[in-house]
């Protein structure tokens, strides 16, 4: 701002510097307008000196850009960039500095050139800004993120009033009033994009009444800074707002309702967190049932709650061939005799299940450890097996997340999907068959000890018990119960069909063998058909869930986290960082920005139902 009349006008702290790109190359750099702002929190660079120093996009970032009078701030996504300005001594300040249209209107009056002559104490100074009264176009602004690189600390001052001058690396720049010996009747306010007050000597002939109305309306939104309201609502909120606390009356500014929320800053915090402890502690009675109340939710409070279930994947209800989307999970370990040492060892194994997410069948096989290539080694046993799948879904065991398998599955496109942390129940399809293989496994094995060929034999019979468990309802007109079997192969496994639909075709011809593709064809429809008609409706009678009733998760909350190998009073805290929305838009896991014992910040992904939110909020 420059604000000139018939006695003074004020200098700013401007410069004239040398800027480019690159220290390296000074064959491309310019002499730029500097000014030096310290009430400015970021440096600025016009886009045109962006443009011709060939300026190089290094970042992004969203400002809230307000001005005098704007009663809501403008977002808008500036571009970061970096350049060099050349000091005196040679050396190069590196700024970054994000880019806008403009700046500033162009300066005016800054006499630097008089200044050096009028007062004695800036004689012999070498000015930063040796230019005349011409218009100081502003090119970059230096606000107080890079302020102190360029200032040396020295200042010299004379007898009031009289300008100030500091020594920056780019020369001394001069601050303050300067006599003005010209005339000048009119005083201007050069801002850019805000409201502008002109005030002029005009004669009582020639006075316009309406543009008298208007410069004072302009005026008093200047002075309104942006928190002027109808009158009448004003009045309203006042008288609706108003509350008696014993010896006084509080009443609510009304234009703190809809205020910006600030943003995180441990300064801030810290003072606001002062100032309610010092609110407290005026009142010992509202500060201990504080306590109890925050004590009360540390150690019993609820978790947040849940929403229904949201209806079945699509993968759940897909009727493509067996296995094209399965769920896979490791079981174990166990252990296996060394049938080449004499002393009996026992190796450990482990248990990898395959299951198909709709016809339900099982694939078991083994595994000598829980590394990516013993697992990579048991899936191509299972895919020159069963075929290729198209989706596999798993917890996030480290077994499934190493880089070798990721680079086996994307070299036959197989689309791998994890689910939340800690949240066994949203593999649900494949872990309940975890646990009936172990039931089986616990009914067969017993305390025996098997070799790696016998136990490998009893996975296989009891994958075999599992493929032939019915997956419907008998009724009455039902001969055969449908089965994982009957999907996969089209009949029984362990036992002779009960009835059978179409005698043997036996023959040689071309006919007789498509009579017998034809016939094969039609017994997995049929089968499939049941499943459609009889499984996924009974499925969908029996997929229901509760809701639990609890706090609603907001972004920003403070919780703790649930953690089954301690106690709850060593649980960690952390702090919701982003919620995750599901398919129907509801929210059942959120990411949780949580300090470790290291001091270091990790991002966790966890359910809702394991966080246990700290502060109350009212709905």
């Amino acid at each position: 701002m420059t604000c000139t009349d018939d006695q003074n006008s004020i200098l700013l702290q401007t410069a004239v510097g040398f800027v480019c790109a690159n220290h390296n190359d000074n064959s491309r750099g310019l002499y730029k307008n500097i000014v030096f702002d310290l009430c400015s929190q970021r440096t600025y660079v016009t886009d045109e000196t962006r443009r011709l120093l060939n300026l190089r996009t290094v970042g992004r970032e969203n400002l809230l850009i307000k001005t005098f009078g704007e009663e809501t701030p403008k977002l808008r996504l500036c571009d970061i960039v970096q350049f060099t300005v050349a000091g005196d001594d040679g050396l190069h300040l590196y700024v970054t500095a994000h880019c806008v249209p403009s700046i500033c209107n162009a300066i005016s009056d800054q006499l630097t050139c008089n200044a050096l002559v009028k007062y004695p104490h800036l004689r012999g100074l070498k000015l930063a800004n040796p230019s005349g009264p011409s218009d100081f176009a502003v090119d970059i602004l230096i606000g107080a993120d890079f302020y102190w690189n360029f200032f040396c600390g020295e200042t010299r001052r004379g007898e009031f009033p009289g300008p100030v001058a500091m020594l920056t690396k780019l020369g001394w720049v001069l601050s303050g009033p300067v006599i003005n010996n010209s005339s000048s009747d009119q005083c201007t306010i050069n801002l850019s994009h805000t409201h502008v007050l002109h005030v002029s000597s005009v004669s009582d002939d020639n006075c316009d009444v309406s543009s008298i109305k208007s410069e004072l309306n302009k005026f008093w939104e200047l002075e309104s800074l942006g928190i002027r309201n109808d009158e009448s609502s004003v009045l309203s909120d006042f008288n609706d707002n108003i509350t008696f606390e014993g010896k006084r009356y509080e009443v609510k500014l009304p234009f703190k309702e809809n205020h910006l929320k600030i943003s995180d800053n441990y300064s801030t915090c810290v003072k606001r967190l002062s100032s309610l402890l010092y609110r407290l502690n005026s009142k010992p009675d509202v500060l201990k049932e504080y306590d109890r109340i925050i004590n009360e939710q540390l150690s019993e409070g609820k978790s947040y709650g849940v929403p229904l279930a949201p209806p079945l994947p699509e993968f759940r209800l897909s009727d493509d061939f067996a296995f094209t989307n399965i769920g896979v999970d490791y079981a174990g370990p166990l252990y296996v005799k060394d049938i080449y040492s004499k002393s009996g060892e026992m190796n450990k194994v482990f248990i990898v299940l395959y299951t198909c997410a709709s016809s339900r069948a099982v694939h078991l096989d083994l595994a000598t450890d829980a590394s990516s290539s013993s697992f990579i080694r048991s899936f191509r046993r299972f895919i020159g097996r069963r075929g290729v799948p198209t989706l596999v879904n798993s917890d996030n065991g480290l077994v499934f997340k190493s880089a070798e398998l990721r680079a086996f599955t994307n070299s036959r496109n197989i689309k791998w999907c994890y689910n939340i942390e800690r949240s066994p129940w949203w593999g649900g399809f494949f872990e309940r068959m975890v646990r009936s293989t172990k039931r089986c496994l616990k009914k067969a094995l017993g305390n025996a000890h098997l070799s790696y060929e016998e136990l490998l034999t009893l996975l296989v019979d009891i994958e075999g018990v599992l493929n032939s468990r019915p997956l419907t309802y008998l009724s009455d007109d039902c001969i055969e119960p449908l089965t994982p079997s009957h999907l996969v192969l089209g009949r029984r496994i362990l036992s002779e069909p009960l009835f059978t639909p179409n005698p043997k075709v036996v023959g040689n011809t071309s006919s007789e063998f498509c009579k017998r593709k034809k016939y094969l064809q039609t017994v997995i429809n049929h089968y499939w058909s049941r499943w459609r008609n009889d499984y996924v409706t009974q499925l969908r009678e029996h997929h229901r869930s509760r809701v639990k009733t609890g706090p609603i998760i907001r972004e920003g909350d403070i919780v703790l986290v649930f953690d089954d190998k301690v106690s709850r009073l060593n649980w960690e805290m952390g702090r919701v960082d982003r919620i995750l929305p599901g398919r129907d838009n509801n929210v059942r896991s959120a990411v949780v920005r949580v300090q470790n014992k290291q001091g270091k910040i990790i991002f966790m992904n966890r359910p809702i139902q394991k966080l246990y939110p700290i502060e109350l909020v009212r709905d």
